[in-house]
């Protein structure tokens, strides 16, 4: 049995795989092994794990929303409406289908 954190709105509802806020006690520097069954606290700033969000998108089709708040403290958001993640194989490697949402920059790496 695998325990997530949902958002239910209205007959929609959200799993949240992945959650980091601004003043996160996380580090997001962890080892492989680590990012594979998950970390963090499941009720505030966590990483759900690659090989259940693998083992959740093999069930059906699934979409995918990102949000955050930029700089100015603006909500923005990206909803792509297919979402899959390979297997360890693979690299947890992410397929997005089609973008839709808010106007942001790209993200600089």
């Amino acid at each position: 049995m695998l325990v997530v954190q949902c958002y239910m709105d209205g007959c929609t509802g959200w799993t949240v795989i992945q959650r980091n806020s601004h003043n996160t006690e996380l580090t997001w520097s962890e080892a492989w092994t680590t990012y594979k069954y998950g970390f963090g606290d499941l009720e505030g700033d966590h990483c759900l794990g690659n090989k259940f969000i693998n083992l959740i998108t093999k069930q059906k089709c699934y979409k995918v929303r990102v949000n955050v708040v930029d700089a100015q403290g603006r909500d923005k958001h990206a909803e792509y409406n297919s979402f899959v993640m390979r297997d360890e194989e693979d690299f947890y490697q992410l397929k997005f289908g089609t973008y839709e949402g808010s106007k942001m920059a790209a993200p600089k790496f």
